[in-house]
């Protein structure tokens, strides 16, 4: 495998430290030790697997490239395969340039992941000069898209090419010729968050040169606002979002040089949501468990719903006098029984807490009957043990352990074995340590009475529901 780059090479990779700028161009083919970007359905592949599959991106550009972006790669020829080519990520291999930086396809697999030794891959254009991307070592498997508008990409059987996207327009980068304006990043997403949330502001940076008029900028509505003055603020524009109402917010940046009668875009999005209740409170819970919302805990993170590195992530949660004042809704989790079973679920994206058939992992999915997604719930101490029953019935399995739902203090939450973290803390939403059980005693009596369809326990006039909650 050849590793001489060329003097494009090496000025590609300094571009982050000079003023040279590329552009891309499209092209007919491909050659040795040259960079490109890999673009299909207004999408450009990038250095970064999910799932199996290859990542892509809509936040590229055609101008103005400083050469270390994301999704620009470097095609290395293969000497024992004339025509086919590795593709080497040069986002990644400038910070890694020890590993996992090309496209990896393993022989009769789908899989396409970022390895340390890549697969060799084969460009054929058709007379339009849209390329087909092969595995010539792999009977030919091509790069398709999983789904339509997916965004992701994986390697199928020829047989397959009519059922997934592979039309892919390939650029060569160019040094920049002439008069040119772009912004560094085609989308600005703010993400969801709350009314009364302090948001902070993000920072688009213009990119232009040999231009002969002013550049400006406009688009902007409440509650977005823009501020900086190109050529006197370093060449920034800072965008700032104030939300007085709940909604989505989807606007357009437009950044100009009207004398040289160029322009670029950017989207900025958002999505904002009520203010939390703030009596929505969430107690630490500690009597038997019973159905109702809580939120996941341990060691200062709280289970949220977020799949990363193969693990539900967290966010980082200060609970005051045992108290976790109204959490968000993606750390809200309503347990449930199922049998001799519990489920995990959370309303927000109507999906379950579940494992994965690999130690070390969790997720979330549509169907809570899945063994996946069914949980034992074990007292320990003040806390609880939940232990996936698909997990634990993995006899086959070389971690037959590695069943609890415990967080790492690292990755996130998954089910690891009982060597990693400890019991989980729950925080019970409304006045979460009291139930009838947890007030009970030998001399106590209770009274159940139907009130309304529903079933009302009253111990030493205080009132509870059926599953053992307060009423107020």
């Amino acid at each position: 495998m050849k590793k001489l780059f060329s003097l494009l090479a090496a000025a590609l990779l300094a571009g982050s430290m000079s003023a040279t700028m590329y552009q891309a161009v499209k092209v007919t083919s491909v050659q040795d030790g040259h960079f490109y970007i890999i673009e299909r359905n207004a999408r450009a592949l990038i250095g970064s697997d999910y799932n199996d599959a290859l990542k892509s991106t809509d936040n590229y550009s055609k101008v103005a490239i400083q050469g270390n972006e994301e999704y620009v790669w470097k095609l290395e020829e293969d000497q024992d395969a004339a025509g086919t080519f590795r593709l080497l990520n040069i986002k990644r291999y400038e910070d890694t340039p020890s590993g996992h930086v090309y496209v990896s396809n393993a022989n009769k697999s789908t899989k396409l992941v970022m390895g340390n030794s890549g697969s060799s891959f084969a460009f054929a254009f058709d007379g339009e000069g849209i390329a087909t991307i092969t595995n010539p070592s792999n009977a030919d498997r091509f790069i398709g898209e999983t789904a339509s508008n997916a965004g992701t990409y994986k390697a199928y059987a020829s047989s397959n090419l009519d059922s997934y996207g592979h039309d892919f327009t390939v650029y060569e980068l160019q040094e920049q010729t002439g008069a040119y304006l772009a912004a560094n990043v085609a989308t600005i997403d703010f993400g969801s968050f709350r009314l009364g949330d302090e948001i902070d502001s993000k920072v688009v940076k213009v990119l232009f040169g040999g231009l002969t008029g002013s550049v400006t900028y406009s688009g902007l509505t409440a509650p977005l606002s823009a501020t900086g003055t190109i050529e006197n603020d370093g060449d920034e524009i800072t965008i700032s979002i104030n939300a007085t109402a709940t909604g989505e917010i989807n606007q357009t940046l437009t950044i100009s040089s009207t004398s040289d009668g160029l322009s670029a875009t950017v989207t900025v999005k958002a999505t904002v949501l009520e203010a939390p209740d703030p009596n929505a409170n969430y107690t630490l819970y500690t009597g038997d468990l019973v159905e109702g919302d809580y939120v996941i805990y341990y060691n200062g993170y709280a289970m949220n719903t977020t799949e990363s590195s193969n693990r539900l992530s967290y966010e980082i949660v200060e609970p005051v006098n045992d108290v976790i004042e109204g959490p968000a809704e993606n750390i809200v989790w309503h347990i449930a029984p199922a049998d001799a079973y519990w489920t995990i679920y959370n309303a927000a994206e109507n999906k379950y807490a579940a494992a994965k058939s690999a130690r070390n992992q969790a997720t979330i999915v549509a169907d809570g009957t899945l063994d996946v997604a069914l949980w034992t719930a074990e007292k320990s101490g003040n806390g609880f043990e939940f232990i996936n029953k698909a997990r634990a019935a993995a006899a086959s399995d070389q971690y037959p352990n590695n069943k609890y739902l415990r967080n790492n203090g690292t990755n996130g939450f998954a089910c690891y074995s009982s060597s990693t973290g400890g019991a989980l803390s729950l925080y019970k939403k409304g006045n979460g340590g009291t139930t009838a059980l947890d007030e009970a005693a030998a001399a106590h009596k209770a009274i159940k009475r139907i009130e309304n369809g529903q079933i009302i326990i009253i111990r030493d006039g205080k009132r509870f529901n059926a599953i053992g909650a307060r009423i107020e």
